[in-house]
């Protein structure tokens, strides 16, 4: 067990035959519990509801994740084919969602892209964050930022890049549905970009000239006669896609 991993195994739970032993601190915590706090009686009829009594779940390779349309689910992981690791998978596989149509065999490649890409995570900065970090830091502390946004940006890619291999078929072939996913997540990644060339080139130029509006993975084009998007989750690049 983890550090960050909590011992609930007192509670008794067996889902499947099989005991829920551990618990994800970051779970624990978005129930307002702390790490000692024996009542977490919401927690365990929340497991119980969802894994027991509901149909609302799916399988992934070997652990069991809650369907639902919020931005993260319950997940039970098999651990040690002994017992259920519980924890929070922070993507869903409900209606309306990137990966609502990913067919089984193909969700534990999705689950561990999702779980690399939430270790990646950093927060894109703006023109005047820069221009903060230069006033307290100089040159250096502004280097020092890009630099580190350049790095997550690589691996970030890198994550979609292993993603779009792992969606083709055994015959190599790169079906409808992934096609959506990749371009979804390709999408992402490049609005995440845009955004940090544009703080730089406003840091250094004060502009940064004529730039399409990248909103929720989108590119959008304020065209004269309206706005003309491109790479949204909509748009079809073949009658498959």
């Amino acid at each position: 067990m983890s550090d960050t991993d909590v011992d609930i195994s007192y509670v008794k739970l067996d889902i499947l035959d099989r005991p829920v032993g551990t618990a994800s601190l970051e779970l624990i915590r978005s129930y307002g519990l702390m790490p000692g706090e024996l009542e977490i009686d919401e927690l365990v009829d929340h497991l119980v509801e969802t894994f027991v009594l509901g149909e609302d779940w799916c399988t992934v390779g070997e652990d069991l994740h809650q369907v639902s349309s919020g931005s993260a689910e319950v997940r039970l992981r098999a651990r040690d084919g002994s017992s259920w690791h519980a924890d929070l998978f922070h993507a869903n596989w409900g209606k309306f969602s990137d990966y609502e149509n990913v067919p089984s065999d193909y969700r534990p490649v999705v689950a561990t892209y999702v779980d690399r890409m939430r270790l990646l995570e950093f927060g894109v900065p703006q023109e005047a964050d820069l221009r903060a970090a230069a006033a307290e830091g100089g040159a250096v502390a502004v280097d020092r930022i890009i630099q580190h946004c350049i790095r997550m940006l690589d691996r970030q890619i890198a994550a979609v890049d292993a993603l779009h291999t792992g969606l083709h078929t055994p015959e190599g072939i790169l079906p409808g549905w992934a096609r959506r996913v990749v371009r979804q997540q390709a999408a992402d990644w490049l609005f995440r970009r845009e955004y940090v060339t544009s703080a730089v080139l406003g840091y250094h130029h004060g502009s940064t000239g004529s730039r399409p509006d990248t909103i929720d993975g989108g590119i959008s084009f304020p065209f004269a006669l309206g706005a003309f998007d491109i790479l949204d989750g909509s748009a079809a690049l073949d009658p498959d896609s």
